[in-house]
């Protein structure tokens, strides 16, 4: 229970004198010892903390955060000179030097792409999302040995599952379905419910002329999203055993169209998917069948 005792102390005694109070027990023993100092004029719970807005990041942590909240503003069509502007206060700053790799990715500038994630990995080797995107970049760029090699360096917790997507897209460009499927079967044991490479393993399936086990395999696929154009086309090539639109079944067609609304954009990812693994049969089959194809198509 607290006890409450009011002193009073006498001579000349204060914050300004120095003193201290000690507390003890009956005992003598030593309990606190306090400083004396003046009650605070200020209300911490009703006061207003300034804070100025006119505060500029000068920093180059602060600057490549700011980079990355005007990232994510979709009015901000130029992202590099964020990006950059922390760079000039380290030319090596991995983050900065990531995700301007990113960017020329996307704007098809693949081998200024590889020079920042090769200059990102000196400062941060460890970086498995730099040795992955250098990987991309490097794939993009036609360097297919260099690729594979980077994708393996980061085959590894968070990454694991797209180097190893990408790994075999590589073998399926170069039509090495048995060892694809290496990679693919470990995919599909591990995470049995990411659907992409679970149809590119259709696809080997049926190139290898395991047919049944394709269809099988689309059939899983389907029960996790059954609405994905790309699994809905594997399964048409699997049952017409052709990519010849002629031979498809009329209402699987019908009704493909109509669950993508005869919208372009979800066949032409579709297309894309098949691109990716250089089958070209496959993806003129996929753009034949979209109903109003626009420029893209």
């Amino acid at each position: 229970e607290a006890v409450k005792k009011t002193l009073t102390l006498q001579g000349k005694l204060g914050p300004d004198a120095h003193t201290t109070v000690s507390l003890q027990d009956r005992n003598g023993e030593l309990l606190a010892v306090a400083r004396l100092r003046r009650p605070s004029p200020r209300d911490s719970w009703r006061e207003v903390v300034d804070v100025k807005d006119d505060v500029q990041p000068v920093g180059t942590e602060d600057l490549f955060m700011l980079a990355e909240a005007k990232a994510r503003d979709w009015g901000n069509y130029d992202l590099c000179s964020f990006y950059e502007k922390a760079l000039g206060q380290d030319a090596g700053f991995s983050p900065a030097r990531r995700e301007l790799g990113k960017l020329a990715i996307w704007e098809g500038l693949y081998d200024k792409a590889i020079e920042h994630f090769k200059i990102a990995l000196k400062r941060d080797s460890d970086s498995l999302e730099s040795r992955y995107f250098l990987g991309v970049a490097l794939m993009h760029a036609g360097k297919t040995a260099e690729a594979r090699k980077a994708f393996e360096l980061a085959n590894r917790y968070d990454w694991e599952a797209r180097s190893l997507v990408r790994l075999s897209e590589l073998r399926m460009r170069e039509m090495d379905w048995h060892h694809a499927l290496k990679h693919l079967d470990r995919l599909s044991l591990a995470y049995p419910r990411l659907t992409r490479p679970r149809c590119l393993r259709a696809i080997c399936l049926r190139k290898i002329g395991r047919n049944s086990a394709a269809a099988a395999e689309i059939a899983a696929a389907m029960k996790v999203d059954g609405q994905d154009p790309f699994l809905r086309m594997a399964a048409m090539f699997i049952k017409a055993g052709s990519t010849n639109v002629k031979k498809f079944s009329a209402r699987a067609v019908k009704s493909l169209i109509e669950q993508v609304r005869g919208y372009e954009p979800p066949l032409l990812e579709a297309a894309f998917d098949y691109l990716s693994v250089n089958l070209l049969e496959e993806t003129k089959a996929v753009l034949k069948i979209i109903p109003n194809p626009g420029p893209l198509g």
